[in-house]
């Protein structure tokens, strides 16, 4: 049985990974936070800052896959300490402990535009940092775009909004993205771990709609499984600035980093955020039976209402 050794376990993605992976590999995982008993893993407390607890996490372990990471922080540093430093600080106890491990590097679309803000920049320097450090090609570079689905706070923004008949647009309607739903992007994480030789690629994978949707597909979509009329409603981009100032300047005085930065608000703003770009060196790949908009959506809202959210 493959050896896999998990960071970034207790997230979003890391939550839908756990449950590709468990039934059919033998898998570690790393939490900051005591887990209650989970068939087939392995629980090792610790964090990217702590040596022996990645060296537990990594011992003899066939494939790391690292998804560990940070959506949002106060201040650029705190991101690069996360994606850069702890993902250098992997690599090294992986070069004892786990020599000949295969190493799948969840990182994202937003690492191609790294002039961006914080946040990408980070995630494009940890690539970086794979692509120098794991020897012998045995890296394999994932590049999701937005990733929604059970379990997933930020789509229920959304659809809460859909649900009063508006879906807030960041800038232009016809600003295009790529998506992939959450267990279709773990499956295809887990089949990629399963693979015994790994050639080093960065793959950008979406859930195989060509062009991704515009914010009028997505508020289409919306209206299909809400069943109401979705307006999409243009925020201009000074608006949005002015928002995300002020959300940075709150968060000063809160315990958590605001979600709407300025760096965010320039990704937001970005025209295109579709996977397979003109970029020949990056790959382009997608789940071989991916879960359609309007499914995804629904067991979104279904996962919601069973948790009293919606």
């Amino acid at each position: 049985m493959t050896k896999i050794a998990i960071t970034g376990a207790t997230g979003f993605i890391g939550r839908h990974l756990l449950d590709a992976l468990a039934p059919r590999a033998s898998v570690r995982a790393l939490t900051r936070r005591p887990q209650p008993v989970r068939p087939g893993v392995e629980w090792i407390e610790g964090s990217l800052e702590n040596e022996a607890a990645l060296a537990s996490l990594l011992a003899d372990a066939d494939v790391v896959i690292h998804c560990a990471g940070l959506v949002k922080a106060r201040r650029r540093d705190e991101f690069f300490a996360c994606h850069v430093a702890g993902t250098g600080r992997l690599l090294a106890v992986m070069a004892d402990a786990a020599r000949e491990a295969r190493l799948i590097h969840v990182s994202s679309l937003a690492a191609r535009a790294p002039h961006l803000s914080a946040y990408a920049a980070s995630k494009r320097a940890a690539e970086e940092l794979v692509q120098e450090r794991v020897p012998g090609g045995r890296w394999l570079i994932l590049r999701p775009p937005g990733v929604y689905g059970p379990g997933d706070r930020e789509i229920l923004k959304l659809i809460r909004a859909a649900r009063r008949g508006v879906l807030p647009v960041p800038g232009r309607v016809d600003n295009r993205v790529s998506l992939i739903y959450g267990p279709d992007l773990a499956r295809l994480v887990g089949d990629l771990a399963r693979q015994e030789e790994m050639a080093a690629k960065i793959l950008e994978v979406d859930d195989g709609r060509s062009g991704g949707y515009d914010y009028r597909d997505l508020a289409r979509a919306l209206a299909r499984v809400l069943g109401r009329r979705v307006r999409p409603l243009a925020i201009p981009a000074p608006a949005l600035h002015g928002l995300a100032a002020t959300a940075e300047l709150l968060a000063l005085l809160a315990p958590r980093p605001a979600m709407l930065s300025r760096g965010k608000v320039r990704e937001l703003l970005h025209p295109d955020w579709v996977a397979g770009g003109a970029d020949e060196s990056v790959l382009h790949t997608h789940p071989a039976t991916p879960t359609d908009l309007d499914s995804g959506l629904r067991e979104s809202c279904a996962w919601a209402r069973t948790q009293g959210l919606l």
